[in-house]
């Protein structure tokens, strides 16, 4: 078996894709900003145009929420990735989280859970909480284990770390699936490896197995109404970095298993295609959560109807306004299936 075989060909993803909301219709958490980034309140659905493959759609639901949503609450989701990460980072990004903490007051505005994800899996805070004290307390108590995946070098422990953190992510969006309301993931991480380049030549059967990964993925993510943030916690010392912009390479969407590559199930990719952001270029992580709840503060929620297909096919969403001036981030799309 070669080296790629070994690497890819595994599943990277076996979880059950349990749909909670109908399988007719597609739910869009849809934040619209401001050139500078603020979410903008008290639009109707009379601004809103959906697009699906280019094609306007029936918006058969629409609901415009100030503050964070309540019925059924919005979550959010923190995760500290010790796996992609050094030791010195992970204490950085311990001591940024419980600045933000500390600063948010007594009360957050979102119930938080905790995720210590490590190599021997992710480590669950029992349940999400408003208090900082509770969740400081928690913070405290959950101890990180760092890395412990040092049977291989370079690229074989570059593909079990991404392997490892993709299983993670769908384990996620797979429990999330069954709890309604929008949730938000804020992955604290640089991300996993690519594996993708001028030296690395997929098999059919590679591809054919990313590709089912990222239908499934993309999918249960879009069922579980997660949106995905990656904050890198090296900031400013990746900006001028290639890795702080390749993803851009994988952010079309993919239409078919001979069309893919590992890239495009990159952590910032995956960020990008959920409706969430990347955040990579600043220094003060505890400032970047606070950003990532502020998406919350105003946001729209709209049902549009649901394509079926005979094999997963790509439909691409695009949300159009009314005012050319504002800007509208949601799901980037979602694989039709029968």
């Amino acid at each position: 078996m070669n080296l790629l075989s070994r690497l890819l060909l595994p599943p990277l993803l076996s979880i059950p894709l349990i749909a909670q909301q109908p399988l007719n219709t597609v739910t869009l958490d849809v934040t619209v900003t401001e050139r500078s980034g603020k979410p903008v309140p008290g639009l109707t659905q009379s601004n809103f145009t959906v697009l699906d493959n280019g094609k306007p759609q029936q918006i058969l639901s629409f609901s415009a929420i100030q503050g964070p949503a309540t019925d059924p609450p919005t979550q959010a989701i923190l995760l500290i990735d010790t796996v992609n990460n050094s030791i010195t980072n992970v204490a950085y990004e311990r001591d940024q989280i419980a600045t933000f903490l500390r600063k948010s007051g007594p009360t957050l505005s979102l119930p938080l859970s905790l995720i210590f994800f490590s190599d021997s899996g992710a480590q669950v805070q029992d349940t999400p909480s408003t208090s900082t004290d509770v969740l400081l307390a928690g913070l405290k108590e959950m101890e990180t284990k760092l890395h412990t995946i040092n049977r291989a070098s370079g690229f074989y422990g570059a593909a079990e770390r991404a392997n490892l953190s993709l299983k993670t992510a769908g384990q996620i969006a797979a429990k999330e699936e069954q709890i309604p309301g929008r949730k938000l993931l804020i992955w604290i991480s640089p991300g996993w490896a690519y594996l993708t380049g001028p030296n690395i030549n997929l098999s059919a059967r590679n591809q054919q197995v990313i590709f089912s990964n990222l239908v499934g993925l993309a999918n249960t993510f879009e069922r579980a109404r997660i949106t995905l943030y990656s904050i890198d916690p090296l900031g400013v010392a990746d900006e001028a970095t290639l890795r702080s912009s390749f993803y851009m390479e994988f952010l079309k969407g993919v239409e078919s298993a001979p069309k893919v590559q590992q890239g495009n199930l990159a952590l910032q990719v995956l960020a990008v295609h959920s409706g969430g952001k990347v955040i990579n270029t600043g220094s003060n992580i505890a400032d970047e959560i606070a950003s990532c709840f502020a998406d919350t503060s105003a946001f729209y929620v709209i049902t549009v109807p649901r394509a079926v297909g005979e094999t997963p096919t790509l439909h691409s969403i695009q949300v159009k306004l009314s005012d050319p001036k504002l800007q509208a981030r949601t799901l980037f799309g979602y694989y039709a299936q029968p």
